[in-house]
């Protein structure tokens, strides 16, 4: 399994369910962004990869594993904590300190602040989502990351506010090539996630 380090954290349960169904059965879980999962379901290098929704290839099958959103956080004390939903054009002034190219969210991210009509300021991009939040949590800037990141494990370090104009939604999803032949444990991981769908 290819799982940007982000999303494996969130999805634990679900592997950890999976290993109590199949304890004779060792998952090799590599941690990537999910630019470069892609690319390695693409080139057959994993047999499944998690990747986020917007998402479409003709050759990729994909399957939702849960359906959350990003949220952009703050520290308690930025003037944004006084508000629950923000929206991106609020942020337009704002130093971003962001996950890298590699994650798919970035790319999300950048689209959305274009998209309300201005080129996000990013002042520091990490593979590490604990870093951004640390970043973050000292007074200045956002960064935004999936809720349920956030609502396990920072909830009160730091102040998380949904976003509008536009929303952005954070869908993972299993994905993997159709011509790449799945193996037994992997079909099984496969019925897992239809059948656990997470809403969060």
């Amino acid at each position: 399994l290819g799982i940007p380090p982000v999303t494996v954290t969130v999805i634990h349960s679900l592997l950890h369910q999976y290993q109590q169904m199949y304890p004779k059965i060792t998952l090799q879980i590599t941690e990537i962004g999910a630019q470069t999962v892609f690319s390695l379901i693409q080139a057959g290098a994993v047999d499944i990869g998690i990747i986020i929704e917007p998402f479409d290839h003709p050759e990729v099958n994909k399957i939702p594993i849960m359906e959350s959103e990003a949220v952009c956080v703050v520290s308690t004390s930025h003037r944004l904590a006084n508000y629950d939903t923000v929206s991106f054009s609020q942020l337009k002034d704002q130093p971003f300190f962001s996950l890298d190219k590699s994650f798919m969210l970035h790319d999300c991210m950048v689209e959305s602040c274009k998209e309300a009509g201005f080129t996000p300021k990013i002042q520091m991009e990490s593979a590490q989502w604990d870093l951004l939040v640390e970043a973050v949590s000292h007074g200045e800037g956002v960064t935004i990351l999936p809720k349920p990141i956030i609502q396990k494990f920072c909830s009160k370090r730091v102040k998380s506010l949904r976003l509008s104009n536009p929303s952005l939604p954070w869908i993972p999803l299993a994905a993997y090539h159709q011509e790449k032949f799945l193996s037994t444990p992997m079909k099984l991981f496969l019925d897992l996630v239809q059948k656990s769908k997470l809403h969060i």
